[in-house]
């Protein structure tokens, strides 16, 4: 999922900023264990490939960035009127918005975080890549000795 697609695909609704929020932390649930893994030094992964992940991690970060700093459209009030109904419903979109640990705002906030530790992994498993071919072709030359 494209960060920017959190703008651009409408928020008609608390619901649909709800559900955005949701799919968001998906997402980033879904991608913890590759980080883990990627930081535990389980694979390895070639300079070339490990290139490829950084630059779309990256493009991701930047497109994050334009994002949060566009999030004020998101957490603005809801223009309904001034019933108490109209009201409680722009404070309740509000906080869908930018409110509590559910909001949408804490889970880009949330992404960034996974953005930062899914390059450190990348690039660990880079590391380790480097390290295994070293290792194998060091054994290849002893073996051929």
């Amino acid at each position: 999922m494209d960060p920017t697609d959190f703008l651009h695909r409408g928020v008609d609704t608390a619901d649909d900023l709800r559900r955005q929020g949701t799919e968001l932390r998906q997402v980033i649930e879904s991608a913890r264990p590759f980080v883990n893994a990627a930081q535990s030094g389980s694979f390895g992964i070639s300079e070339n490939a490990g290139q490829a992940l950084l630059d779309a991690i990256h493009q991701c970060q930047d497109k994050l960035e334009w994002v949060q700093k566009n999030v004020d459209r998101i957490q603005q009030n809801t223009r309904l009127g001034t019933s108490p109904d109209a009201v409680a419903m722009a404070r309740f979109n509000r906080e869908v918005a930018a409110g509590d640990s559910n909001s949408a705002t804490q889970a880009l906030q949330d992404l960034q975080v996974l953005l930062a530790q899914m390059e450190s992994g990348v690039a660990e498993a880079m590391r380790h890549y480097r390290r295994m071919d070293s290792e194998g072709a060091g054994a290849v030359r002893r073996a051929g000795s």
